[in-house]
């Protein structure tokens, strides 16, 4: 099997929102099921490797609450609302 590179690029707008994107290499073909499968498994390991790891995933958790619940969240789209 082949590396996979996944890239996440954050770009702060003037208003204060933040433009992220989730991108991988054109000879890839991962499906957004398949990122978020990797992209979870990244952030496990950064979560592990943080001092206070419990307080880190609650923090987590709270944002992803927070995000699929703000209906200002779409795909494609600029910004998550805060």
């Amino acid at each position: 099997m082949e590396k996979l590179r996944v890239i996440v690029d954050i770009e702060p707008t003037e208003d204060g929102r933040t433009n992220i994107q989730v991108l991988q290499n054109k000879e890839q073909d991962l499906s957004s099921e398949d990122l978020a499968h990797i992209l979870a498994g990244g952030l496990a390991l950064c979560i592990r490797s943080c001092e206070d790891d419990g307080k880190v995933m609650g923090d987590i958790m709270n944002y992803l609450q927070r995000e699929f619940i703000d209906n200002d969240f779409q795909i494609g789209k600029y910004g998550t609302g805060g």
